[in-house]
Formats: structure tokens, sequence, C-alpha cells
């Protein structure tokens, strides 16, 4: 129960970081138009006053040639407002450019703590629920409560069927343990089995 409240919690926090993020991201989808604000008053630098708190000008970005209202700070000269929203364009483009990065992996997480709470949902005894906390304290996500040189080797505890036919059926039942025989057991001559988009064993046919 302890696990699954620890995943649980895990799951919520990068939940609430992603929508967070996602909110940033949103703010960075008008990074255009501070290129263009400052592209207009560069354009327009002698036939706008110093001092000004706005700046009426044709937009040439636009097909009807429309005017718009571009804000200033009166503090600044027109063309040291332009500078700036060049510069907070260029900063918009890094933050959004680190947030698309960071909000990939985020998901991803998410994904692997989805894969993390199935395990633990399908775990019917303690060395592998013991197994699975010592998968998360490795990747860093709680502090390591098993001392893992007391360990069992990981294909100890692995799940084993027969088909009809007599061929041997091996099933992950923990991240580790797919992880061991997708990339270890598993030869190129095994048929491997997962659920597509859904959080589940890999299954390894050996043939």
């Amino acid at each position: 129960f302890w696990t699954q409240f620890e995943c649980v919690f895990l799951f919520a926090r990068t939940k609430k970081k992603l929508d967070l993020r996602l909110l940033d991201l949103k703010k960075c989808e008008n990074r255009e138009t501070l290129r263009i604000y400052g592209e207009l008053l560069k354009a327009n630098l002698h036939s706008i006053e110093n001092g000004s708190r706005y700046a009426t000008v044709v937009n040439y970005y636009d097909e009807n040639l429309n005017t718009v209202n571009i804000p200033l700070n009166p503090a600044l000269s027109v063309a040291k407002n332009a500078d700036k929203y060049f510069k907070d364009y260029k900063k918009t483009y890094t933050a959004e450019q680190t947030l698309l990065k960071l909000t990939e992996e985020d998901r991803n997480e998410l994904i692997y703590f989805e894969s993390v709470l199935d395990n633990i949902s399908r775990s019917k005894t303690l060395a592998e629920i013991n197994e699975i906390r010592e998968e998360l304290a490795s990747i860093g996500y709680i502090k390591r409560t098993v001392n893992p040189k007391s360990k069992k080797s990981v294909n100890s505890a692995l799940k084993e069927e027969k088909s009809i036919e007599g061929y041997r059926i091996v099933i992950g039942k923990n991240n580790l343990q797919n992880d061991y025989i997708t990339t270890k057991l598993a030869s190129k001559q095994d048929m491997w089995f997962h659920t597509k988009n859904i959080a589940g064993s890999h299954v390894v046919v050996m043939c």
C-alpha cells in the first residue's frame, strides 16, 4: 500500500508540473508577435515620438495592411523599445524550446509511473513489491529500503508458462524484469510481445 501511495504521489506531482509547464508554453504562443512589433518599430523609428505610450503603425506583415497599436515603455527610446521586443522574442524562443523538452520528459514520466502502478496492481508477494521499490530507488524517485546486495537474482521471480506446443513463455512482472527478459534473456530468434500504448508486461516466447 505504501509503495502504491508513493507512486500515486509521484504521478500527481509530475502531472501538476506538466500542467504548469503547459501554461507557460501557452504564453510562448505570442512569440512571433514580439518579433513583428520589433520589426515594425525599427521600420518606423523616425515617425514615432520618444516618450509615447504606444505606436500606431501599418502592419506590413498583415495582408490587408491594417494598423496595429504597439505598447511602448515611455521611459525608453523607440529604438530601445524595439530592442526589448527582439530580446523578449529571443527569450521566449529559448523558453519555448526548453519547455518543449521538459514537457516531453514529463509525459514520459507519467507513462512510466502508469507502468509501475500497473506492476503494483499485479504484484502478489512482498518480494515483487520490493523489486518495484528497488527499481524506483535505483532511478532516484524514493529512498532505498532494501539492500541491493541481499536481493535475489531478477530472474528468480520471473513468471513462466508453457505453450501447448511446449514453448517456454517468460513474463515480466515489473520494469526491471521487462528490461531483463528483453535485453538479456531473449535472443534474436525469440518472439517478443507487448500491448500497444498500454502499460503492461513484456512477454517473450523462447523459440
